[in-house]
């Protein structure tokens, strides 16, 4: 039982005054209390009698008076503490009321001094001294070129410690260390990650392995071509490795009207073919929007390579006509594309199909049948091996 509890029970009870040691008997006109004499901090003297604050050496402030019977002789109390506000922290990069500025820091250099209060000391590069506000290194000449620039900020390719700072080229070493953005293992410009490790346009690096980006307008390291997509179709291949094996159906993008089956490109799409949309930079183009010319084969190169008609009145070009253009491991010329043979059948002069290609079994390593090879010195005859 709490104390001032029981000092009221006990003299509702009359105990032995021994009894009430700790208890201290208040009077006030119309009434009578115990007070626990701050025996116990915070705590009422219970129901019906004074829930008013504790005596003078309590360092707890109450509820509050007693609701059912208002102590006229002690004053209510002020209840919990009153909430000053949320607590201004300096160095939290934010403004709050009192602070006249907070960049991020608790140190007098840099923009904003040390308390929030006022204008920081500021900085200078180049005085062999960090200051964390605005500076990542220092190495006391405020120059670029070794390592820490004119603005005391680390360069691609250099790692930088201490202070006074003392920085280290890293770029070749195979490894990110720094700022680098990459690092191939060398100091080569024109592979993807530069001399002072960044990246190049046109490339992409996942930590020491660049790539070219096939598809995006570029044409850098291994690629032959690029124009700007990655379909099989128009002037480039899938991988920007060649010509495109097929010209590009409506919608597909293009740069000229040969990329396109319609034979006209307009705003880097191909469009209907109209007379308004026709490539007039074509060597071949009339109102149909032909772009070559099938008698001379005018308007096709590399891949694309023969003129042949697609539509009355419109020509193409295509890989490939009648058998012709198809190389030796793709002979077959199918719906104006090269394939592989599949059965003798599909081949011409009395030439049989092995492995995809179309051959007489002549030559040492097919003499007589597909994969047979003569031995050592032998040469094949007429089919056979001596």
């Amino acid at each position: 039982m709490l104390l001032s509890s029981w000092c009221a029970r006990a003299f509702a009870l009359a105990v032995p005054l021994w009894a009430l040691a700790g208890c201290t008997l208040l009077t006030n006109p119309g009434r009578v209390r115990f007070d626990d004499g701050g025996a116990a901090p915070g705590m009422d003297a219970g129901p019906g009698l004074d829930a008013g604050p504790d005596a003078e050496p309590a360092p707890i402030v109450d509820a509050g008076p007693d609701a059912a019977r208002p102590d006229g002789a002690v004053s209510p109390d002020a209840g919990p503490p009153r909430d000053g506000g949320p607590t201004t922290i300096c160095g939290d990069r934010v403004v709050e009321p009192g602070e006249a500025c907070d960049d991020g820091f608790t140190t007098a250099c840099g923009p904003c001094n040390a308390t929030c209060t006022g204008p920081g000391t500021g900085a200078t590069c180049g005085d062999r001294v960090i200051c964390p506000d605005v500076e990542v290194c220092d190495d006391g000449n405020g120059v670029g070129g070794d390592g820490c620039d004119a603005t005391c900020a680390i360069e691609p390719g250099w790692s930088c410690a201490g202070t006074p700072s003392v920085c280290t080229n890293t770029c070749g070493n195979g490894a990110l260390d720094g700022s680098e953005l990459c690092d191939d293992g060398n100091n080569r410009a024109g592979d993807g990650c530069d001399a002072f490790c960044r990246l190049e346009l046109g490339w992409a690096c996942s930590g020491t392995t660049c790539r070219p980006v096939c598809g995006d307008g570029l044409v850098v390291g291994a690629e032959t071509c690029d124009d700007g997509n990655t379909d099989a179709c128009g002037t480039c291949n899938a991988t920007c490795s060649g010509p495109g094996t097929v010209p590009c159906p409506e919608g597909q993008s293009c740069t000229t009207g040969r990329d396109c089956v319609t034979g006209a490109c307009r705003d880097g799409n191909c469009r209907p073919c109209t007379p308004e949309s026709c490539d007039p930079t074509l060597p071949y183009c009339d109102y149909n929007c032909s772009v070559c010319d099938p008698a001379t084969h005018v308007g096709c190169g590399g891949a694309l390579s023969y003129c042949t008609i697609r539509e009355p009145r419109r020509y193409h070009c295509v890989e490939c006509v009648e058998g012709r253009n198809c190389p030796r491991a793709q002979p077959i010329c199918d719906a104006n594309r090269c394939r592989a043979c599949t059965t003798s059948s599909e081949c011409s002069d009395a030439r049989q199909c092995c492995a995809g290609e179309c051959m007489f079994f002549d030559s040492v390593e097919h003499c007589g049948g597909c994969g047979i090879r003569c031995a050592g010195g032998q040469v094949c005859t007429f089919g056979v091996c001596t």
